[in-house]
């Protein structure tokens, strides 16, 4: 996961929300609420200060100025607590980055003894990995989803097992994929909390179909998304015309809910183009 991502946009979404209440708390009528209770009766004041002496004004009888005043004093510990978390993150961001320590296979074969780390051995181990088994679930903003999206994500799905050795890339939550381009799509899915399936087995109207990814939008709509390396391959490109076709039979199509990327002849990926891609169609 990029942890920097994660923390740099907690920080980043509370100095905003800080700055829209500082812009309301400074806007707020002078004074603090106070209160005492009379008998049986609450009395509210208007605690100000003028000239250095302090002065109570009795606001029984201005219900808009007590609500005021007791929405500035609301806002007075939202941005401290909002402040201190800020802190806290920030202090987290330094200590994942300093004392994180990578539990992949070859996180752990990296801090073995160097003795133990003979090829045999690591063989060994990246051999027992099922790379079919259910990667570990990483963090989803679920503030931005509806609930179906949340089960959707949630739910376990009929993921194809063709020519699973093929599946050599592993990303930082333990999913294989079959090309470097294709993990780097889900790690920038990881970066922005997406939820995402892969290589999904999808039928309508029995036409089969197995897109590299489906994911939601924050309104809760499913894009498939296919990612297109080898495009100067002849053959290639006839199998990827025909894919496209059948996905215009089935309802899928690039000006409505299909997105698709490519590899550059030389094999390279533009990842600012991925990038631009989830923040408009996704997020």
């Amino acid at each position: 996961m990029d942890f920097d991502y994660f923390f740099d946009k907690k920080v980043e979404l509370l100095k905003h929300r800080i700055k829209l209440s500082t812009r309301d708390f400074e806007k707020a009528a002078d004074g603090k609420l106070w209160t005492e209770m009379r008998g049986n009766e609450i009395r509210y004041y208007n605690g100000t200060v003028h000239n250095g002496q302090k002065k109570r004004i009795l606001l029984n009888n201005n219900p808009e100025l007590i609500a005021e005043l007791a929405r500035k004093d609301y806002l007075r510990q939202e941005i401290k607590m909002m402040n201190e978390n800020v802190q806290l993150l920030e202090k987290a961001k330094e200590l994942f980055r300093t004392q994180y320590r990578d539990t992949s296979v070859a996180g752990v074969l990296e801090e073995l003894k160097d003795g133990r780390r003979s090829p045999a051995y690591e063989d060994y181990y990246l051999k027992g990995i099922d790379k079919l088994s259910t990667p570990l679930r990483h963090p989803i903003d679920k503030s931005r989803y509806p609930g179906f999206i949340l089960d959707w994500a949630a739910s376990k799905y009929n993921r194809s097992s063709y020519r699973a050795e093929d599946l050599k890339h592993r990303s930082s939550y333990g999913l294989f994929t079959r090309t470097k381009s294709e993990l780097s799509i889900v790690e920038r899915l990881y970066a922005h909390m997406v939820p995402l399936r892969y290589e999904e087995i999808i039928q309508k109207n029995g036409i089969i179909r197995i897109p590299d990814f489906i994911v939601p939008s924050t309104s809760g709509k499913l894009y498939y998304w296919e990612h297109l390396g080898m495009m100067n391959n002849p053959n290639y490109r006839r199998l990827n015309k025909r894919k496209l076709e059948e996905y215009e039979e089935i309802g899928i199509v690039p000006w409505d809910n299909l997105i698709l990327t490519y590899d550059y002849e030389d094999g390279s990926i533009d990842m600012a183009e991925v990038d631009a891609i989830i923040r408009v169609k996704l997020l």
